[in-house]
């Protein structure tokens, strides 16, 4: 018995050391506002990682909103495996190559995770964008302006989400 109760206390030991905290979508101007980087990005390709918590991934950076992540090549940045819309209404948890993202970022300082930068641990800090838009800023209008015409245009949700709770995630 006390063998089984060290084997189960090992196992919430092991998965709370892959556990991160996830907080929950804020609203877009919070999200906005508590974003260092914001930009529009197209996955290449998974580099590194165990698709349990952040992986890198090879992206290039199609445009930035805020910060100054250049668009001159692509980049390693670390994304969360952690739930993102997309315009249909459906949750994800994973990057797919080629696909699209609008994503709220802040500079990577894990030290065992790749990448110059990685997406806020708040649900709806990455956006997937339908195959079939095109986008592109007009860098006159305000950053505000900017966010809430690809959400409209996206038909994404805009205010703060009461769905979910704060905790973690694993994947």
């Amino acid at each position: 018995m006390r063998t089984i109760a060290i084997a189960i206390a090992g196992l919430f030991i092991a998965a709370a050391s892959f556990a991160f905290p996830v907080h929950v979508y804020p609203g877009l101007e919070e999200l906005t506002a508590q974003s260092p980087d914001i930009a529009l990005i197209r996955i290449n390709a998974r580099v590194a990682g165990d698709g349990q918590t952040y992986d890198t991934y090879n992206v290039t950076i199609i445009q930035t909103f805020k910060g100054n992540i250049p668009t001159d090549a692509s980049r390693n940045i670390a994304l969360a495996h952690i739930q993102m819309k997309d315009s249909f209404g459906s949750t994800e948890a994973g990057f797919q190559p080629t696909e699209r993202y609008l994503v709220f970022l802040e500079p990577n300082t894990f030290t065992n995770i790749a990448g110059t930068h990685r997406n806020l641990p708040i649900i709806g800090s990455c956006w997937k964008l339908r195959p079939d838009s095109v986008w592109k800023a007009d860098a006159n209008h305000p950053l505000k302006v900017q966010m809430e015409t690809l959400f409209d245009q996206q038909d994404w949700e805009k205010d703060r989400t009461e769905q979910g709770s704060e905790g973690t995630s694993s994947r």
